[in-house]
């Protein structure tokens, strides 16, 4: 509405010729920071949605990596555990309630992790900032889909690096277990994909560098 009376005045106080070429628009704010600016009035866009999005992909591609290396670790460190693994199941836990321990350590580890990386984000941000000249907020107090794609991805990393080995280690015969003979087989095609995932974005990463 506001569009059509400035054209409206704009036009009155022209020539005929001038209001058949030129016309006035209006663009909003959110389209310019991450978009074209339309009418080439000299104007450039703020930022780049292209490098916005790449950021963002290596940003997951990273945690990725770090999801695969917890597995692992996780798998690793499972067979120490064995014992205890198989007494829980003879004084009568059953499978879903080991499989819900170990997922509920990843969360806890997952925490702490969450927690380290905002303190150290906040602690080398200026650092960041005199690199790119720029300035940047960490958290804004009234952004809350800020703070629902941050819970979220809390869940889905966590998720993401407990569940394969919490289903592994449920699935232990207590028998085997207390015997110290239960085996995490690393020969599985699921291990195979993951370091082969894993790798294949380290060489892309130093590639792409």
């Amino acid at each position: 509405a506001v569009e059509v009376k400035m054209n409206e005045i704009f036009h009155a106080n022209i020539t005929a010729e001038d209001a058949e070429i030129f016309s006035l628009g209006l663009q909003p704010l959110s389209e310019i920071h991450l978009g074209e600016v339309r009418g080439g009035n000299g104007l450039d866009a703020t930022g780049n949605p292209s490098a916005s999005w790449i950021l963002a992909a290596v940003g997951f591609f990273v945690l990725l990596i770090a999801c695969i290396n917890f597995v692992n670790l996780s798998l690793g460190m499972a067979l120490p555990r064995s014992r205890e693994i198989g007494l829980r199941k003879v004084v009568g836990a059953q499978r879903a309630q080991v499989r819900y321990q170990f997922l509920g350590e990843s969360f806890f580890i997952t925490l702490i992790a969450f927690v380290v990386a905002i303190l150290l984000a906040d602690l080398f941000l200026p650092l960041f900032e005199s690199l790119t000249h720029k300035s940047f907020v960490l958290w804004q107090r009234d952004n809350w889909l800020l703070g629902a794609v941050a819970a979220l991805t809390l869940v889905f990393t966590a998720v993401l690096a407990g569940a394969y080995p919490a289903s592994i280690v449920s699935a232990f015969n207590p028998v085997k277990s207390l015997k110290g003979k239960e085996k995490v087989s690393g020969t599985s095609l699921l291990s195979k994909t993951m370091i082969i995932v894993q790798f294949i974005i380290g060489v892309a990463f130093l590639t792409g560098t």
